[in-house]
């Protein structure tokens, strides 16, 4: 693993085998501290993180959204031998002092030409929320898997909803409750401070603020929506492959630049 090369995979610094304190063997893998801490205190603070940190503004989710798609598309595309992730989740996204995301725990991960990709998966460990269907019953790992698990995370950097949240239950999931709000009505999902970017607060007038909101509404997050709604379909054929995902969230980004060098 220490061979994968990507601006946002974390990196194994060296390695450590000693004992600890009590005598006891101690082993550990050694990586670059991440002062932000992870996505997921981010996204659900709790008292510490939240008088610490700041919220999020819709150019970090952006970019997060695209560093975790480059690391994934590095993942299944670039390297020898396709790797899966197997465990994406918030908590598994880590964030750099300047809020760059950086995929780490890979203690799942599976090397897609391996001969373990092609066994039964019934056993393999993963989160819940963010394990694609088919591997609950039992089917074969893929690329697919991790896809999903990026489109859960999307969902639920734009709703701050966990999909484990106790409101899905009875058929509704984190997927059907963006899907049925899009895209019409997807302002009544969101985080309320979403559309809380750098500037706003700098506009003279309302109608401006409000016009700009209504624009970045229809040029970046209803298509993160989208995006977030198609990584995460149920059937693994109708998801998106990871090229695709970069190249769309890189129009996001350069529609969300160019935007506001408009308001400059």
């Amino acid at each position: 693993m220490r061979n994968l090369r990507h601006r946002n995979l974390l990196a194994i610094i060296t390695s450590c085998s000693s004992l600890d304190s009590y005598g006891n063997e101690f082993k550990a893998l050694v990586f670059e501290y991440m002062p932000n801490g992870s996505l997921e205190h981010w996204l659900h603070p709790d008292v510490y993180w939240f008088n610490q940190m700041k919220q999020f503004n819709l150019i970090q989710i952006i970019s997060i959204a695209m560093d975790v798609a480059s690391a994934l598309c590095y993942l299944h595309h670039h390297y020898t031998s396709p790797v899966i992730h197997c465990d994406l989740k918030p908590s598994n996204v880590l964030l750099g002092v300047d809020m760059t995301a950086y995929v780490s725990d890979f203690g799942l991960a599976r090397f897609l030409g391996n001969s373990i990709s092609s066994m039964n998966i019934s056993g393999v460990k993963g989160s819940i929320g963010y394990i694609s269907p088919e591997y609950g019953m039992g089917n074969q790992m893929s690329t697919h898997g991790d896809v999903y698990s990026y489109g859960i995370i999307i969902l639920e950097m734009l709703t701050r909803k966990k999909p484990i949240d106790k409101m899905f239950q009875n058929g509704l999931s984190l997927h059907t409750y963006v899907q049925m709000a899009f895209p019409d009505k997807l302002d009544e999902v969101l985080d309320p401070l979403i559309l809380f970017f750098e500037g706003v607060e700098e506009f003279e007038n309302q109608s401006k603020c409000r016009d700009l909101m209504k624009t970045m509404m229809e040029i970046c997050i209803i298509p993160l929506a989208q995006i977030g709604l198609m990584c995460s379909m149920e059937s693994p054929k109708e998801r998106m492959d990871m090229k695709d995902v970069v190249k769309a969230i890189l129009s996001i980004k350069y529609a969300y630049l160019s935007q506001n060098m408009c308001y400059i």
